[in-house]
């Protein structure tokens, strides 16, 4: 008797397995990882943090970006979201800061760019905190938070520190 229900539950174990198995491209989640942060400050009060970010997309279905923000965790652990830049206003911050940020590596993230399935992409997203740069600097860490249309779960990528 008892050799019959661990064959069962064996039995059990490898159908539940298999379709799992076979449907792990279904699901609509990105990877990703921040790869660069750049901070400028524009004044006492005020700091531009510019992300440059890896964007994985593994399952079989596109992934089209509904919306986007830039989480800022300071020390203390308190969330504040960053006023997004546009790709045109990032090329001009871009061109008056070219000395002290560097050059530009990749495109801006935009809302309704659409991820193919089973790609990977480089992307730049900036936005300006009303903090300064110093408490910037001592941040626990930058988050991204990419939503996709349909109403899939968000995707975040924390900046590891």
């Amino acid at each position: 008797m008892k050799i019959y229900v661990g064959i069962g539950l064996a039995i059990v174990a490898v159908v539940l397995g298999l379709t799992l198995w076979s449907n792990r491209g279904e699901r609509l989640i990105l990877a990703g990882s921040i790869q660069k942060v750049r901070l400028q400050n524009v004044d006492e009060n005020t700091t531009v943090a510019v992300v440059e970010f890896r964007l994985n997309n593994p399952a079989d279905l596109p992934f089209r970006i509904k919306n986007v923000q830039l989480i800022l965790e300071t020390a203390k652990g308190d969330p504040i979201e960053g006023t997004l830049f546009h790709q045109q206003d990032l090329d001009r911050f871009f061109e008056f800061n070219k000395a002290s940020l560097g050059p530009r590596y990749n495109d801006s993230v935009r809302i309704g760019e659409m991820l193919k399935s089973h790609t990977l992409v480089d992307r730049t997203i900036a936005g300006s905190f009303p903090v300064a740069a110093d408490e910037v600097a001592r941040r626990k860490r930058l988050v991204i938070r990419l939503e996709a249309e349909g109403g899939v779960v968000p995707t975040e990528i924390g900046e590891k520190r």
